[in-house]
């Protein structure tokens, strides 16, 4: 992989943290979205990566942090254990309006991909 500028949301959750592992390994520049107050990175690699705070449901805060990315990597989502297979509103906001939000910034900036 080129040393590519890489966007990953939900970076301090398991899977994001594990595929910033294997985007430093190939040489990637990673910048790691947490959630404000939420989880920060592992130790192991929070000074590899530039880790910012951004709120996903908040699209005119996202715009600073998507610009010059070469790639996106939405990870962020939440799953309620428990709940019903209904799509809750929580559920929604969380995970269909995030995720509109994400390709909606990218798609303005010009994220590659």
């Amino acid at each position: 992989m080129r040393s590519n500028q890489v966007l990953v949301t939900g970076a301090a959750g398991f899977l994001g943290r594990h595929l910033i592992g294997t985007l430093l390994e190939r040489g990637a520049s990673v910048r790691a979205l947490v959630r404000p107050g939420g989880s920060r990175l592992a130790r192991n690699i929070a000074g590899e990566v530039e880790e910012v705070e951004a709120d996903l449901g908040q699209p005119e805060s996202l715009k600073k942090y998507f610009e010059d990315v070469d790639l996106v990597f939405h990870l962020a989502g939440c799953y309620l254990p428990g709940k019903s297979d209904s799509l809750t509103e929580e559920l929604r906001q969380a995970n269909v309006e995030t995720t509109r939000n994400v390709v909606s910034v990218s798609l303005r900036v010009g994220v590659r991909r």
